[in-house]
């Protein structure tokens, strides 16, 4: 008897253990749904931002003066005191853009002749680096002076020596012609267009330079492909009158590229300072325009406007902050700092200052007050919620 019960337990309890576990239908769809509701209920992934800074100026017009006040004994060239006073200022730029007026070919070829035929030593390419530049316009009325075997001295020097500096507007083949040159930087990338109004010299290879007023649709068509590349297009554009305010023939080309994708226009080539404002770009957007930005290097005189020392030896400085989320990218924060070409009476000691930093017992050149007044207003005229970073009160 004993040892049925103990039988009858055992096969009981066994056939307990084989039998599966079953829950709730009821309960599992009631869980999973509260499940799902916590998960709806959650905030999305935060979004990528990325962002950089951009800085920009115009004519790096070096000329012989200069030159001179920079050789050495032995020959070679220093240029260490000419932007040594401002590079921390463009080195701001994760983007940093300048107009190389005059070329560098090197030395050995000359350094011009003195009547608007210019070119530059190799040092001077590595001192403009050395202060921060890494997007360079080439493309002006100057990029011939020594003819097409010096442009390619001019492109081979930069591409061998920094090739990390994007290089726009004159070209070596025609396939280089058709591409689009970008800029990245932080994740954010830049299309550099570049054009000139004319050459000073023949042009004896059509693809070797971009000139808008001899073929203005290739120009817009340029922007509108690189519109569809980068996340932002800056066109470089030499164009306007030499010491005069903006014409409508750079307004109306302003308003063609803002309408084919462009973002930021600077303009340079009057030697002098003109507005900035923000127009109408495509799809409702907003284009930044500088008509110019002056001469962010200048040489010491113009015989042809002896009155205008002052303005031609002022440019500027633009910088904004860039910012990037879900592919959009905004401009903000949009300054510009004026610059001035400092040198001594002996025309030595050239250096690019602050216009701040001048107090008027040493600023010679015209009354400081005046032109500090004159700079703001041409600056602001179109915008006023740009910042001049410039005290206005003497010092």
């Amino acid at each position: 008897m004993k040892y049925l019960i103990l039988l009858l337990i055992s096969i009981t309890l066994a056939g307990c253990a084989s039998e599966p576990y079953k829950t709730n239908p009821q309960n599992e769809k009631e869980e999973s749904n509260a499940a799902a509701q916590v998960t709806d209920d959650l905030p999305p992934p935060p979004s990528e931002v990325t962002s950089a800074h951009f800085t920009a100026v115009g004519d790096l017009l070096v000329e012989r003066p200069i030159l001179y006040d920079a050789r050495q004994e032995d020959g070679s060239f220093m240029f260490d005191q000419l932007l040594g006073n401002v590079d921390y200022l463009i080195k701001k730029g994760d983007f940093s853009y300048a107009n190389q007026e005059t070329p560098i070919t090197g030395a050995e070829f000359g350094l011009g002749d003195g009547d608007f035929v210019f070119n530059n030593p190799y040092e001077l390419g590595h001192s403009f680096y050395r202060a921060g530049f890494n997007m360079l316009q080439l493309a002006n009325n100057h990029t011939l002076d020594m003819e097409v075997s010096g442009l390619d001295r001019n492109v081979d020097f930069w591409r061998t020596n920094y090739p990390d500096v994007l290089l726009s507007g004159v070209y070596t083949s025609i396939e280089e012609q058709n591409a689009i040159p970008i800029i990245e930087r932080n994740g954010i990338s830049i299309a550099l267009i570049s054009s000139t109004y004319s050459s000073n010299k023949p042009v004896e290879l059509e693809y070797s330079i971009n000139i808008f007023t001899e073929n203005e649709d290739k120009l817009l068509q340029d922007v509108a492909r690189a519109n569809e590349m980068a996340d932002l297009v800056a066109v470089g554009i030499h164009w306007g009158k030499e010491y005069q305010q903006p014409t409508i023939e750079q307004e109306e080309l302003a308003d063609k590229l803002a309408s084919q994708g462009a973002d930021i226009i600077i303009g340079h080539h009057p030697h002098v300072l003109q507005p900035i404002e923000w127009i109408e770009g495509k799809n409702g957007s907003k284009t930044l325009v500088a008509y110019s930005l002056g001469n962010f290097i200048s040489g010491p005189f113009d015989d042809r406007v002896p009155e205008l020392d002052c303005p031609r030896l002022t440019g500027a400085i633009l910088g904004f902050d860039l910012s990037k989320e879900n592919d959009s990218v905004d401009m903000r924060s949009v300054y510009a700092i004026p610059t001035f070409t400092s040198f001594s009476e002996e025309f030595s000691s050239f250096t690019v200052l602050p216009l701040d930093e001048f107090d008027q017992q040493d600023f010679r050149w015209c009354d400081l007050s005046e032109h500090k007044q004159y700079v703001n207003e041409t600056l602001t005229e179109r915008m006023n919620n740009i910042e001049i970073r410039m005290d206005m009160e003497p010092k």
